[in-house]
């Protein structure tokens, strides 16, 4: 697994925000995948992007072989989407990462990068959303506002009439809902008195934990 770490990372190609803020303009086609938990992808995201869910119980099946990456792909329209991509290029992040060099052999960005080798083109985004957040906030999604980890200064007070404080702490009661798995969406009592949910994510069962 070392070894093979190894040669991954001799092979990564490394963009910067700039970079890939201006393909995104100019229309160049990536597949890009966010590798970081589904909640919060769901806070925000790059927009286009789709997540792989890499929870305990399914990273132990893909690293036995049992599923593949496309089966960590959180939506359907994302499978076929990466279907379609393959051989083109493809664009790699999580929170902050920019060295392959620096992460472990099981970490969701090396295990992606191992299962694209060979399938085209293949970047990781120096920084992370994190820091394209930052430079590139037109180019993302947001659902809440959302706290960039890497600030490690303590913020200025925001304005409680200013629409977007980014600096406050997320507010879970007011999440969206988030497809887990194809058959599988986490939500709260809200979600549950909602005809649109139902509808969006065609649920036909609920069940109360």
């Amino acid at each position: 697994m070392a070894s093979e770490h190894q040669s991954i990372a001799g092979h990564v190609q490394v963009i910067n925000p700039h970079e890939l803020a201006r393909d995104l303009h100019a229309d160049q086609q990536y597949f890009i995948i966010d590798c970081r938990p589904v909640l919060a992808y769901n806070v925000c995201h790059i927009s286009g992007a789709i997540n792989v869910n890499f929870t305990g119980m399914i990273k132990k099946r893909f690293l036995a072989g049992k599923i593949s990456l496309t089966d960590l792909l959180t939506r359907e329209e994302g499978k076929a989407k990466f279907q379609s991509s393959v051989g083109g290029a493809t664009v790699v992040y999580d929170d902050s990462s920019g060295d392959m060099k620096d992460l472990s052999a099981t970490h969701p960005l090396v295990l992606v990068m191992s299962a694209l080798m060979g399938m085209g083109k293949c970047y990781l985004l120096r920084g992370g959303l994190n820091e394209f957040n930052v430079l590139h906030p037109s180019l993302c999604e947001v659902s809440l506002p959302y706290v960039n980890r890497s600030i490690v200064s303590s913020p200025p007070t925001p304005n409680p009439t200013t629409p977007e404080m980014r600096d406050q702490p997320l507010d879970w009661k007011k999440a969206p809902p988030v497809h887990v798995l194809n058959y599988l969406v986490l939500g709260g009592a809200k979600d549950t008195r909602s005809k649109e949910v139902f509808n969006e994510f065609k649920i036909t069962f609920v069940l109360n934990m």
